[in-house]
């Protein structure tokens, strides 16, 4: 819908413009391709207000050197229906079927049409052009592939009659044809404002159309059976590795070891020093306590004789002698003893 409207509205403006040639008088003047050629390009039918759109993009040559995309400058005639540049009097101007440049001192700028191709084999390049108003002095018309001149046209001022021009040229994709309306020796503020109509065939490489139908025919054909498993890879090398991972949680307590056995005992220490000398007791008291103590222990066992008696009393003497410090140096224990037995027993 875009693009008709355009086409539409481009239409109508060059209606408004005095000593106008229809554009489709123009189109009949297209020199036709060749059987087997298909066509590609048609810079009427293509027409529209985006850059790039059907491959065609829409340029102004300044002073025959830098290339500028147009815009669509809404102060300038048409600015909705066609490419212009308003910072240089709003030319060039091309819309769906006509290409205005201007020549002035210091500002000259072709009109510049350009179709970028995405096929490969033998082209057909074809195309009219026909000065279009009272006001245009005719012009120049180069055609050119990837920037090398292939055909030319001219066209004088008005009313003359379409001009057309055809050439055969081999295109491969990405190649770059321009169709620059140009000026043909004119003087200084003369415009060039012709009606052109340029159209693309191309006739498909027979060997690459081959390939294409075959490659068109396997890419139909059924999958076939799945064929064997290949063999295993060999094993990727290992990883680095990994970082520590964190300190697990204590262990519970063991149970108590069995006990040591006891150690070996200690060497006997130094023999201290002897002690002092326990009080005397006097010869009569040892006498008189061993007679006393004899006395009390034979209560049970009495002694049937004196000797009985006398032996059991020594025997006690004995063992108290072992600890008794004796305060006379001459004590006669035993004499003692008799006398105390003699006198208890009479």
């Amino acid at each position: 819908m875009k693009r008709v409207l355009s086409i539409c509205a481009a239409i109508a403006f060059v209606c408004l413009t005095s000593g106008l040639v229809q554009a489709s008088d123009l189109g009949a003047s297209v020199p036709a391709a060749p059987a087997g050629y298909v066509l590609e390009a048609d810079s009427f039918a293509d027409f529209e207000l985006v850059q790039g759109a059907n491959g065609w993009t829409y340029l102004g040559l300044d002073l025959n050197t830098i290339y500028k995309e147009l815009i669509t400058d809404s102060h300038c005639p048409g600015a909705f229906a066609a490419w212009n540049f308003s910072s240089n009097g709003c030319k060039p101007s091309i819309n769906s079927h006509t290409m205005d440049s201007f020549h002035e001192a210091g500002r000259n700028m072709n009109a510049v049409r350009r179709w970028t191709s995405d096929v490969e084999g033998n082209a057909h390049i074809a195309g009219a052009i026909q000065n279009n108003v009272d006001a245009s002095s005719g012009g120049e018309l180069e055609v050119r592939l990837n920037g090398a001149v292939i055909a030319t046209a001219t066209v004088g001022g008005h009313p003359a009659a379409a001009v057309s021009f055809e050439k055969s040229v081999d295109i491969a994709v990405g190649d770059v044809v321009d169709f620059e309306m140009g000026f043909a020796a004119l003087p200084v503020g003369q415009l060039a404002a012709n009606l052109g109509d340029f159209r693309i065939s191309v006739r498909p490489d027979p060997v690459i159309a081959g390939l294409a139908a075959i490659e068109a025919k396997l890419d139909n054909l059924p999958a076939g059976p799945q064929g064997p498993q290949g063999e295993a890879g060999a094993n990727g090398s290992d990883g680095a590795a990994g970082t520590n991972g964190s300190d697990g949680a204590a262990g519970t307590n063991g149970t108590d070891g069995a006990a040591g056995t006891n150690g070996t005992n200690g060497t006997d220490g130094a023999q201290g020093p002897a002690g002092a000398d326990a009080d005397c007791v006097a010869c009569a008291d040892v006498a008189n306590g061993a007679v006393n103590l004899a006395c009390l222990v034979l209560g049970e066992n009495i002694p049937t004789s004196f000797a009985e008696t006398e032996a059991a009393a020594l025997i006690i003497v004995d063992t108290l002698l072992i600890s008794t410090n004796v305060c006379e140096d001459a004590c006669d224990i035993g004499a003692e003893i008799d006398a105390l037995i003699n006198a208890k027993m009479n």
